[in-house]
């Protein structure tokens, strides 16, 4: 004989006034005939299991937030329910891998009641406990075995790119790839014979540098129309004057009459190993610094890490953007390194 067919719609929303009104027997009545019936779906397993949190059955509670996940697998009171009940049980892991799905699936919600976004706030910081305290063991366990002792620098390497307090700086060519280039962010100078001399030098290319802009004569648009290219210009570079070079060598040759005004510079050029300069900036600061989880945010357009700076100093979020497209546009990389309490370092080449 077919089972009657049953209102599952009404049968969940009496379900769910029951929780409410403190009367987890008659809700538990109510979401059991959808599961008799064979009609439950996430909607009636949420509630079973917040009728099991209320009894203080953590079995039930978990069983009945598997079947919630089985179906809905993007249920976020499920997902910080299933953490929580890890973190009952001492298995700090699993609650965090329940906890970090949560917090990744979070931004994709049109809109979040303010009671879930107080919940996410506690996770989240749950999260970021349980990470300290992971990150603690492990040092402390591997120091024990000789870590950071000569011998083991590529290993405290390893250790903090999986910690995330340093990160991979892999070659982005255009032009070129150069192979078995180490994929590191700076290099160690003593690798750069010439680094030295050029120093040496840099008093003297520094006043042939101020001779220059005093003068200001001899600057051409950094991008130039050619006849012999397609001339695209979606950023509104090409010609213009307001961006402007002052070239010793372009395109391979040597500009003669501006090489005449810098001798020493050319000088320096040509102990190099190659004929080209490569300049490297470097701005640090020592303010409150950015946590390396938060590193990939920096060059986002329009973002501020500290959103309470905005009010405090204003801005738009655009300047790091920029600056990085403006290095790209000239050959060149801007690079990034900070750590909490360290303060921040910029640099470009």
């Amino acid at each position: 004989m077919a089972a009657s067919p049953i209102d599952l719609k009404a049968i969940t929303a009496a379900g769910f006034a029951a929780l409410k009104r403190g009367d987890p027997t008659a809700a538990r009545a109510h979401f059991d005939q959808a599961v008799v019936a064979g009609a439950a779906d996430s909607a009636v397993w949420w509630g079973l299991s917040l009728v099991h949190r209320s009894s203080g059955a953590s079995a039930e509670e978990g069983a009945a937030l598997d079947q919630t996940l089985r179906l809905d697998a993007h249920n976020l009171p499920a997902l910080l329910a299933k953490g929580d009940l890890f973190v009952k049980q001492g298995d700090r892991r699993a609650a965090d891998a329940y906890y970090t799905a949560a917090l990744k699936l979070a931004p994709s919600l049109p809109s979040l009641p303010p009671e879930w976004r107080a919940e996410l706030r506690r996770v989240e910081a749950a999260s970021q406990r349980f990470a300290r305290e992971y990150e603690t063991h492990l040092l402390a366990a591997l120091s024990a075995s000789g870590l950071g002792t000569p011998g083991t620098e590529r290993f405290v390497h390893a250790i903090d790119l999986l910690l995330g307090k340093k990160q991979i700086y892999l070659q982005q060519p255009k032009y070129f790839y150069f192979p078995e280039l180490a994929q590191v962010q700076f290099f160690d100078r003593r690798n750069f014979a010439w680094v030295d001399a050029l120093e040496h030098a840099f008093d003297g290319i520094r006043a042939e540098v101020r001779a220059l802009l005093d003068k200001g004569t001899g600057f051409v648009p950094y991008v130039q129309r050619a006849a012999n290219r397609p001339n695209f210009d979606p950023r509104g570079l090409l010609d213009n004057t307001d961006w402007t070079a002052f070239f010793l060598i372009k395109d391979g040759l040597t500009i003669a009459d501006n090489a005449a005004r810098c001798p020493r510079t050319l000088a320096a050029l040509r102990g190099e190993h190659d004929g080209r300069l490569r300049l490297l900036f470097v701005v640090s600061d020592t303010g409150v610094g950015i946590d390396p989880a938060r590193w990939s945010e920096v060059f986002e357009p329009f973002k501020q890490l500290d959103a309470s700076s905005k009010a405090r100093r204003g801005g738009t979020g655009l300047g790091v953007s920029i600056s990085e497209k403006l290095a790209e546009l000239m050959g060149g990389r801007l690079y990034f390194s900070s750590l909490p309490g360290e303060g921040s370092t910029f640099a470009f080449c």
